[in-house]
C-alpha cells in the first residue's frame, strides 16, 4: 500500500503547532466538533487552495493545533495577531503593557475624571499628603479643572480654560481670571508629574507604548490584586501599578535617584466622561460668583 504523502509544515502551521504544544488549559466542557468545523473553515481560508494529495492523516495533524489555538484564543479577552498571520485570523493574548495602555484609551473630546491621594516623603524625612480631584481634556490644549485639598486647609479650586487660568475664592465667592503664564495664575498643589509637561494619561501611554515601562511583577495594594510596571531613566525610578484584570490605574510612584524622597499617587477614581457632563470653566460651577478679570 502506497504511503500517504505528507507535505511539510509551512512556517505559519509550525507556529500554530508550537502554540498548541505550549497550551496548558482549555475551556471545559469543549465542543470539539464545533471547533474542528470552524478550524477547517479557517484553514481553507488561510490556504486559498487544497493540496491534491492531502489525506486525512495530514488534515488531522494540522487541524488539531489549529483547533487548540482557536479554543485558547476564545478563552482570553484581548488579542494580538500571530507572527506570519497578516490577516489577523489567529491571535495571542495581548501583553500586560498593551492591556494597560488600552485601559487608558479615550474617545475624542472626552474628559478624564481622576480622584487621587498624593503622599510625599521629603528629603528631610517629613511627610505631606493632599487630595486632588481633576477633570481634564484628553487632547490639546488639555484644559483642566482641579480641586486640591490639603490637611487643615480649605479646598483650592483652579482651572485652565481657553488659555486663561482661573481660581475660585470661596471666602469672597469670586472667580479670579488671569492670562496664562502670569505670576498670579500659578496655583499650588498640582499633582506631581513624571518626565514631561504632558498630562499623566499621555505620559503613561507614551511610556507603555514605547516599551520603557515594563512589567515587574504582581502585588496587593489596599486589598486589590495588582500588576506593576517599572522604568528607570537614570535619574528617577517610575512605578506604575494597575488593577489585575481591568488594568485601571491604582498607583503611580516617583523616586528620584540618590535621595530619600518619594511621591506616591493612589487612584480612587479613574473614568472617562462626555465633555458636556464635565464643564471645566469655573464660572459654570459658580454661576453666582463675581468674576474678577486681571487682564
Amino acid at each position: 500500500m502506497k504511503e500517504a504523502t505528507v507535505h511539510p509544515l509551512s512556517a505559519f502551521d509550525a507556529e500554530l503547532t508550537t502554540r498548541f504544544q505550549r497550551a496548558a488549559h482549555f475551556p471545559s466542557p469543549m465542543d470539539w466538533a464545533a471547533v474542528e468545523r470552524k478550524a477547517g473553515q479557517l484553514e481553507a481560508a488561510s490556504r486559498g487552495k487544497q493540496w491534491p494529495q492531502r489525506r486525512t492523516r495530514r488534515r488531522v495533524a494540522v487541524r488539531l493545533p489549529m483547533a487548540a489555538t482557536a479554543a485558547a484564543s476564545l478563552a482570553v479577552g484581548a488579542f494580538t495577531a500571530l507572527p506570519g498571520d497578516p490577516g489577523g485570523r489567529f491571535v495571542e493574548p495581548a501583553s500586560a503593557a498593551q492591556r494597560a495602555a488600552a485601559a487608558l484609551a479615550a474617545t475624542p473630546g472626552s474628559i478624564v475624571h481622576v480622584a487621587t491621594v498624593v503622599d510625599q516623603r521629603n528629603p528631610d524625612g517629613s511627610l505631606t499628603s493632599w487630595r486632588v480631584e481633576s477633570w481634564q481634556q484628553t487632547s490639546p490644549p488639555y484644559d483642566l479643572r482641579q480641586i486640591v485639598t490639603r490637611e487643615n486647609d480649605a479646598p483650592l479650586e483652579t482651572a485652565t480654560v481657553g488659555g486663561k487660568h482661573q481660581l475660585y475664592d470661596r471666602n469672597s465667592n469670586t472667580v479670579h481670571v488671569a492670562p496664562s503664564g502670569s505670576a498670579a495664575s500659578v496655583s499650588r498643589g498640582a499633582t506631581p508629574q513624571p518626565a514631561t509637561a504632558e498630562p499623566f494619561r499621555e505620559q503613561v501611554l507614551d511610556l507603555l507604548r514605547s516599551g520603557k515601562l515594563t512589567r515587574t511583577g504582581s502585588t496587593t495594594v489596599a486589598g486589590r490584586q495588582t500588576v506593576s510596571f517599572g522604568w528607570n531613566d537614570g535619574h528617577t525610578r517610575y512605578e506604575y501599578t494597575v488593577r489585575a484584570g481591568t488594568y485601571e490605574p491604582v498607583r503611580w510612584r516617583i523616586q528620584p535617584e540618590g535621595t530619600d524622597s518619594e511621591t506616591t499617587i493612589t487612584f480612587d477614581t479613574y473614568e472617562m466622561l462626555p465633555a458636556d457632563q464635565a464643564p471645566l470653566d469655573l464660572t459654570r460651577h459658580h454661576p453666582g460668583a463675581t468674576i474678577q478679570d486681571q487682564e
